[in-house]
Order: structure tokens, then sequence, then C-alpha cells
């Protein structure tokens, strides 16, 4: 990636990574706004960025350069104001990190703006791209003939946006299909958010389901104080995955018992059990962003981010009428939600 600028918005925890990215990447100019003194003192003293790089706001020196990339990492309370003041016919890719923005409402602002100036748009959900989903689908495969028909999380009190989204968007990209169909039951009490108290999220019981009735199951607690389990539900058997240790465990029908019915779930099976090296949030998002820019298929592309925000305000929606299932092609919302 020589001779190319970029810009990064926000650089705090996550624009730190990418400020890290970049770098390696050989980006030869890399300009940053942010103004919380904290953020720029950790992020000087980490990189030793020279502080004539890093701006308070976006100035017109900014509107003027042409960047082969721009970099949205704030929180979504300022992301579609920062995207609205950057898009411009001289801007060719925008990356934002996940979730996208805060209401339906923006996301179709983007939408819009984007396709005016014919901006190229990537979200950072890199969840497809690690390790042990690789490892998952590479075991699937080899043993064939497997379709997905669900995927289960359950964990802790992660956050329905904060984490949950990612099985969201992973479920659209490994179904036949998105999903159209939510139920929720979610709890009153708020999760807590490391990005400050004005930022809310919620734990609580979701079901999902798309037109072939591929599911997907999340299960979160404020009162569950420890894990990040996903399993993967297959044709003959299943897939688990402790998502914080890296031990899988996998259980499938034997091939000259498959013509039996579903019924006899106790057939003799074959098991394996190893560790997988999970990627680290760096490692992914540097693969997510390399096929972004490299234009390539299979990243998260604005519809894909958009798809996953209307499942997050159906859910909403849907345990607001106590769990009634919301149809997501007919989701309408002006709410403004306080997702970090």
């Amino acid at each position: 990636m020589k001779n190319n600028n970029a810009l990064i918005i926000g650089i705090g925890g996550m624009g730190q990574r990418y400020y890290a990215i970049l770098k390696k990447l050989k980006f030869n100019k890399i300009d940053i706004v942010e103004n919380n003194p904290k953020k720029i003192n950790e992020a000087t003293h980490r990189f030793k960025i020279k502080k004539g790089l890093i701006s308070k706001n976006i100035c017109k020196e900014h509107l003027s350069t042409v960047y082969n990339l721009v970099i949205i990492s704030t929180t979504t309370d300022k992301k579609f104001y920062f995207f609205k003041q950057i898009a411009s016919k001289k801007t060719k890719n925008i990356f934002f990190e996940k979730p996208l923005a805060r209401s339906l409402v923006d996301c179709k602002r983007i939408k819009i703006i984007s396709k005016k100036y014919k901006i190229r748009v990537g979200i950072n959900h890199q969840l497809r791209h690690t390790n042990q989903l690789l490892v998952i689908n590479n075991i699937v495969k080899k043993i064939g003939n497997q379709k997905l028909l669900g995927l289960n999380i359950v964990a802790g009190n992660i956050g329905i946006a904060m984490n949950g989204i990612h099985a969201i968007e992973i479920f659209n990209y490994l179904a036949d299909s998105n999903i159209n169909k939510i139920s929720a039951i979610l709890e009153k009490k708020k999760v807590f958010n490391s990005r400050g108290k004005k930022f809310l999220d919620i734990s609580g019981n979701v079901f999902c389901r798309n037109k072939s009735n591929q599911t997907l199951n999340i299960s979160t607690s404020t009162n569950q104080k420890h894990g990040y389990l996903m399993i993967f539900n297959y044709t003959s058997g299943y897939v688990f995955l402790n998502y914080l240790n890296g031990y899988l465990y996998g259980n499938f029908r034997k091939k000259k018992f498959l013509k039996f019915d579903t019924g006899y779930y106790g057939l003799p099976s074959l098991e394996f059990k190893k560790r997988v090296k999970l990627s680290d949030l760096e490692t992914s998002t540097k693969k997510n962003l390399l096929i972004f820019l490299q234009n390539k298929k299979n990243f998260t592309s604005l519809n894909n981010a958009i798809d996953s925000i209307k499942v997050l305000v159906s859910i909403y929606k849907s345990s607001y009428y106590k769990g009634k299932e919301i149809d997501i092609n007919k989701i309408k919302s002006n709410q403004i939600f306080k997702w970090a």
C-alpha cells in the first residue's frame, strides 16, 4: 500500500489498532482526527506520532486531500456526523468500525450519500475472517453434505449490540438468506459499557430465522458473569466452540447411518476435540481491511451492515411488544439508540 494517504477519525482503542495496521501496510501518511487529550497522548506516546498530523476536527486540509482510505472508528453517536463531513467526490473508500450507525435513519443517510459520491463503504465485522471460523468451515467441508441449520450463542453479559451484532452478521453470511423474522425478550437492566456512561446496551433472549428456516438463537444475561459459547448446528451434527479459550468439540453421525431418519438422534458418531488458535482483533481486522482495499467480494458491505442494524432494531421492537414476531422487511423506526 505504498504512496497512499489515510485518515483515521477517532484514535481510541480501535483507532490505535487501525493505526498499527496501516503502518504495517506502509501507508506513507496517516492523518488523525481526535479531540480527546487522553487518547491523543496515548497514541502519540505509543506510536511517536508527530503532533502536526493530529487535528481536533476535520479541517480544510482534510477536505482538500485525496485519501485512499478513511477510517471512522468513533462511537456511533459521531459516525454519521463525521461521515457527512468527509464524504465527497475525492473520497474513495470509507471503512467503519462496527456497528455502522445508531439508527435506521443514519443508515439511510449513509447509503444516500455514498451512492451520490460513489464511495465504497466497508464495515469491520471481522468474525468472518478469523482463524476459528476458517477451521470450522474446513471441518464441515471435509465431513461433507452438511447444511447449516442454526447458530446458538450462549454467553454472559456481552451486550446485544456490542457483541450480539457479530452473531447476527456472521449468521447472515453463512446462511442461505438473511434473517427476516425476529422474536425477542430483553432484560430491563442495562449493560455496563466501558466507552462511557452515556452508552447503553442490553442482554436477553433472541430468536431469529430466515426463509429457509435456519435459526439464530442468542441467550445472554446480565446475571451471568462469564462465558461465550458458539454452537453451529448442521444436518448430521454440530460444532461447539468456546470463544474465550479456543476449545473446539464436534460430533457428527457416521456416514453409513445417514440414511436413518432424524428421530434416531443417538446413532454411532465420530467426534473430535482440538484447541483452535483464536484470531486476535488486530489480525482479523487487518485481513478484513485488506480484502476491502483489494476490492474482493467477501468484505462486509454497506448493505450487509444495514441488514444487521435492521435486525438489532427489530429485536428492540419485538421486546417492546413482549416478544411479538417482527417481520424485518416491514420494520420502520426513527429511534436513536445509545449503542457505543
